[in-house]
C-alpha cells in the first residue's frame, strides 16, 4: 500500500478538491494518458489494485507511471464512542484529484492495448476519466 515514509503532521485538515488543475493537465514523460473529468479522493488502495490489474494486462511491457500519490490521512472514530475525547485514528491514506489533472502515464506500450487499460481503470477507479494521446508530429 502506497504511503508516505515521514510527514510533519500526522492528522490533517480536509482540503477541498472542486478546483480545476491547471499545472498537471498535460503529458510530460508518456505518450499516452489517463485524465481526471470529475473531483473526488483516491485512495491507497485503489490505485495499488489498478496498478497490480495493469501490470497484468501488459505483461510488465513498457511502463506505467503514477502521477498521484496518496499523502492526505483521513481519520475515523470506531464505531459507537460518544463525542468528544479528540480525532481519531489515522484510517486510510489518500489523494484529492482536481478536474483535469493526470493520473496515470504510459510510456512504450500500443495504442490499443493503453485504450484497454484506461476502461479498465476507470471502472477501479471512484473518478470519471479521459483517455488522453499525443498527437506526433510528422
Amino acid at each position: 500500500m502506497l504511503s508516505p515514509k515521514k510527514t510533519t503532521y500526522q492528522k490533517m485538515h480536509r482540503l477541498d478538491s472542486n478546483i480545476k488543475h491547471k499545472r498537471i493537465s498535460k503529458l510530460n514523460r508518456g505518450n499516452f494518458g489517463l485524465k481526471s473529468v470529475s473531483c473526488s479522493r483516491i485512495t491507497s488502495q485503489q490505485l495499488d489494485s489498478v496498478q497490480k490489474t495493469m501490470q497484468k494486462k501488459t505483461n510488465r511491457l513498457g511502463k506505467i507511471l503514477l502521477c498521484v500519490f496518496p499523502n492526505v490521512s483521513i481519520t475515523e472514530k470506531p464505531s459507537e464512542v460518544r463525542m468528544g475525547k479528540g480525532k481519531g485514528n489515522v484510517a486510510y491514506w489518500c489523494y484529492p484529484i482536481k478536474i483535469g489533472q493526470m493520473i496515470f502515464e504510459f510510456q512504450g506500450i500500443s495504442e490499443y492495448i493503453c485504450k484497454q487499460l484506461s476502461k479498465l481503470c476507470s471502472s477501479k477507479l471512484s473518478v470519471r476519466t479521459k483517455f488522453i494521446l499525443i498527437k506526433q508530429k510528422l
